[in-house]
């Protein structure tokens, strides 16, 4: 049980005051994220294949129920005459090779 003293701005955690970094260690290490990269389905356009590449985050508690569970798009898998490139969505570095490396080839 987590309480918060508002008038004091001490929080206690079981009865005992603890600081806020280590009420969120505390819950952090209750529910650990689970994240993971993922290829979602390709959108053929023209003579261009997309694949939009998204970052899934899922938050469950100790008894395995869904706390939340979220879906960022981060980057784009572009096919075209035989070559892909990978365009980012987030401004943030990426690594192309391992985005390309996820694809598997249409049959």
């Amino acid at each position: 049980m987590v309480k918060m003293n508002f008038a004091r701005g001490s929080r206690t955690i079981f009865g005992q005051k603890t600081n806020e970094t280590k009420v969120k260690d505390i819950i952090k290490s209750i529910m650990e994220p689970e994240v993971d990269t993922k290829v979602g389905k390709a959108i053929e356009l023209d003579n261009r294949i997309i694949y939009p590449i998204i970052q899934t985050m899922v938050i469950k508690n100790e008894n395995q129920a869904f706390l939340t569970v979220e879906i960022f798009p981060i980057a784009l898998v572009i096919e075209e005459t035989g070559e892909r490139y990978v365009v980012s969505l987030t401004n943030d570095e990426i690594n192309s090779e391992e985005l390309i490396g996820r694809i598997t080839p249409k049959k």
